[in-house]
């Protein structure tokens, strides 16, 4: 590995949060603050499906190895793509196998290396690997089952997690690329029909964005060994961003309850501020978890602590935060919704909380999913059901589950 032209897989690191709700009864524009929401706003979902088999044996349509990724259509449709095998498997509404599509190669419909995100949008699938891939629909058939166009990506693009975006008839492809001693960089290839346009669109530089560089320490000349886990620290602030499908990224800071929204030139179009409640502090339980990781993280590196690079600041001064921060994650779903991500109260790490949010800033509520669902890959956000990734804490197999839900209808202002 050549660290002095370092790239790595575009990966979104996921901070802590503290536990808020918040709301907005308006349109928000710059400035603007949301209002806390009743408690009568939170609304746990129901798992109606759970794809895949829990154990080590199934049949091969429902046993994963190392799902990269879950998306769905407007018909209801789940696609889950897998690393092994590389494909893409179609499954309808409560979970029942429908077919294959693609398998590892060089051919048309082939996929080089694995497919590392999908996207359903305007009946077409577009399968992102090592180049991509955009199927549609035949006459015949229910699902995208034929081949459109193959896309070359340019050496710069990173495969990873975040989620690709399509929006007036381009497909936004996610990249990270950094250099030794340089600020990562983060961007969107964009993608017409003929391939790549030439245009791409920047994440603004943000403070907190050190947590996508990994940690490392040389072993040779030129070479390096990359470490998991030390370079974040336990309960730090991190940015966080995704695609709007209007083309428009938000993002933040992490530093407080605070999101932006920018155009492709890279200006801020409004600003949304959740509610001015402090951090949570960490519990004793929490921070115990955390610390005993993190020091058999470090006593299993064969190198002293300084001569790792990319370790937290906070790691090396030993000062690991006693707050948690305001979320962990900002997604983008269907019809633009604003998904935040927040720290479930104590003991109930095995589900998964939102506070969730219209485009225009109006709270929606806080959903409650009760399943340990990944934040990596990210799951998918739809307007009545949340599809994503859990893996089994004993056999780390992977299952799709399917929860839905429905938001108590908010009355208009007078």
């Amino acid at each position: 590995m050549d660290f002095n032209a370092l790239t790595a897989t575009s990966r979104l690191v996921v901070a802590v949060s503290t536990l808020v709700t918040s709301g907005c009864d308006r349109p928000l524009g710059e400035g603007s603050r949301a209002t806390d929401a009743a408690a009568s706003d939170t609304v746990t979902a129901v798992v109606t499906s759970t794809i895949g088999s829990t154990g080590i044996e199934g049949t091969d349509e429902y046993v994963f190895a190392d799902v990269q990724s879950v998306a769905a259509d407007h018909a209801g449709l789940i696609y889950v793509a897998d690393r092994i095998p590389p494909s893409v498997r179609v499954y309808g509404p409560a979970g029942d196998f429908i077919a294959w599509i693609g398998r590892e190669g060089e051919g048309p419909g082939e996929f080089m290396g694995w497919p590392s995100d999908i996207l359903a949008d305007e009946g077409n699938l577009y399968v992102r690997g090592q180049r991509v891939t955009v199927f549609t629909a035949s006459a015949a058939s229910e699902y995208p089952d034929s081949v459109v166009t193959t896309w070359r990506i340019p050496p710069f693009a990173n495969l990873g997690h975040e989620r690709a975006r399509f929006n007036a008839g381009v497909y936004y492809y996610p990249g990270y690329t950094f250099r030794r001693d340089e600020s990562e960089h983060y961007f969107y290839v964009k993608f017409g029909p003929n391939g790549v346009t030439g245009d791409t669109v920047h994440v603004p530089a943000f403070r907190n964005l050190t947590g996508g560089r990994p940690a490392f320490y040389m072993v040779s000349q030129g070479s390096g060994r990359m470490v998991d886990g030390l370079n974040i620290a336990p309960f730090a602030p991190r940015a966080t961003w995704d695609m709007t499908g209007r083309g428009t990224i938000i993002a933040s800071d992490g530093d407080a309850y605070q999101i932006q929204e920018f155009d492709q030139d890279g200006q801020v179009i409004r600003t949304i501020d959740g509610p001015s409640s402090g951090r949570r502090a960490v519990s004793g339980a929490e921070r115990a978890d955390s610390m005993a990781a993190l020091e058999l993280r470090i006593d299993s590196i064969p190198v002293p602590l300084d001569e790792v690079e990319n370790v937290a600041p906070e790691i090396l001064r030993g000062e690991i935060p006693d707050s948690l921060p305001h979320f962990l994650s900002i997604h983008v779903g269907e019809s633009d919704r604003i998904w935040v991500r927040r720290w479930p109260p104590e003991g109930m790490s095995s589900s998964r909380y939102y506070d969730v949010l219209e485009y225009d800033g109006s709270f929606v509520g806080t959903l409650v999913v009760p399943a340990p669902l990944l934040a990596d890959p990210p799951p998918f956000f739809g307007d009545s059901f949340i599809a994503g990734v859990v893996m089994d804490p004993e056999t780390d197999v992977h299952t799709v589950v399917v929860a839905s839900f429905t938001f108590p209808i908010r009355a208009a202002d007078p």
